[in-house]
């Protein structure tokens, strides 16, 4: 019983936005992680299906002390599970009703002309974009060679590239990147948090960016900056997002006033963030990235930086990833708001990424030069 009372809570706070699938899976409260991770991913594929099905057997209405979001799962567990399991007092109420959800299930096959239940799963989960899990490797402190042998110790076997043209990885294979080579790519389902390999040795300094003085003595021999500011977020793609995303929702739908402000402002803070970085005095090289598909935040930004000063300017392709094909937008192409273009050059001098064909996240890079004197 308290288990798919555990998962119908995570349902209800997955409706309500307060947390992802895998933050609330993992909570300590929750006693069988992997478990109810299995049947929240799964209940979440059939919940329009499951939805309809409930409403029209009236289960709720002849069982009214149990929630909806445990009726989903336990539903989904009867009829598209391995069945319910230790339901305690939730287990009867379902299977008093077995033969007409069964029949239910029936109906709705024959109403959306299909024959397998996998077929009444939404075409934008399906179909959803699921991205590889990559590692980059520090070559200050080990080297590719030794990152594959540790993974081939684990099983896994090493491609020189995708052998059906396939952009990810499956079961337990890994390549390298064609573009980045201290780069791995992985298959998307890999968990690599025990990982005792994979430790992050990074020294974080926790303060805003804009507070930290250019001219402390620390600093002085600072030259390259990596500059990934605060952004919207557009870009990212989650492993379980499209699990959760509104039928409704559109990667292009226009923006709403609100939205529109929010990026606006986080634009003007990027602007502030290029500029104090291009005040460092042994400061060379600047990148700038987001992970952002908004170009306000991205074209915008650098057009804006490169008309209000003139001592650092943008590194031409032919040094930026020269053979990545995809470059700055300039004309609106996102289906957003329409602004004044990125000259050629400078469009082709930057980098932007599409997770729908490029098998990441959507990200801008720009690199910015001090000038010569």
């Amino acid at each position: 019983m308290a288990f798919y009372k555990q998962a119908g809570d995570i349902l209800e706070k997955l409706e309500k936005g307060t947390g992802t699938i895998k933050s609330l899976v993992l909570a300590d409260k929750v006693v069988d992680k992997k478990r109810t991770y299995a049947l929240i991913v799964e209940t979440l594929k059939y919940k329009e299906a499951i939805a309809s099905i409930i409403k029209s057997s009236d289960l709720l209405k002849h069982e009214k002390k149990i929630r909806p979001s445990v009726a989903t799962v336990l539903v989904y567990d009867l009829l598209f599970g391995r069945g319910i399991g230790a339901g305690g007092t939730f287990k009867p109420c379902i299977m008093r009703h077995k033969a007409r959800l069964q029949a239910e299930l029936a109906k709705l096959k024959i109403k959306r002309r299909v024959k397998d239940n996998v077929d009444l799963i939404p075409d934008r989960i399906r179909n959803a974009i699921v991205l590889p899990r990559y590692i980059r490797v520090n070559t200050l402190k080990t080297s590719v060679d030794v990152v594959v042998k540790h993974f081939e110790g684990k099983g896994f076997t090493f491609l020189q590239g995708p052998d059906d043209g396939s952009s990810t990885p499956r079961g337990k294979t890994l390549w390298r990147d064609k573009h980045i080579p201290e780069i791995l790519v992985l298959p998307p389902n890999i968990d690599l948090h025990d990982d005792l390999l994979l430790q992050n040795d990074i020294e974080a300094i926790h303060t805003n960016f804009l507070d930290v003085n250019p001219s402390d003595p620390k600093y002085r021999k600072v030259q390259c900056i990596l500059l990934d500011p605060s952004c919207s977020g557009s870009g990212i793609v989650g492993r379980m997002d499209h699990l959760v995303a509104d039928e409704q929702e559109s990667e292009t739908s226009e923006l709403n006033e609100t939205a529109r402000a929010r990026i606006l402002s986080l634009a003007a803070f990027q602007r502030s963030a290029i500029v104090h970085a291009f005040k460092f005095p042994s400061v060379r090289k600047v990148v700038y990235s987001t992970c952002s598909k908004h170009r306000e935040e991205n074209e915008d930004v650098v057009k804006a930086i490169l008309e209000e000063q003139d001592l650092f300017g943008l590194v031409g392709r032919e040094s930026v990833l020269p053979e990545w094909e995809r470059r700055g937008v300039g004309e609106d192409q996102w289906g957003l708001m329409r602004t004044t273009e990125l000259t050629p050059h400078s469009a082709n001098s930057v980098v932007r990424t599409d997770p729908e064909h490029d098998a990441v996240i959507g990200f801008f890079v720009a690199l910015f030069e001090k000038k010569r004197s």
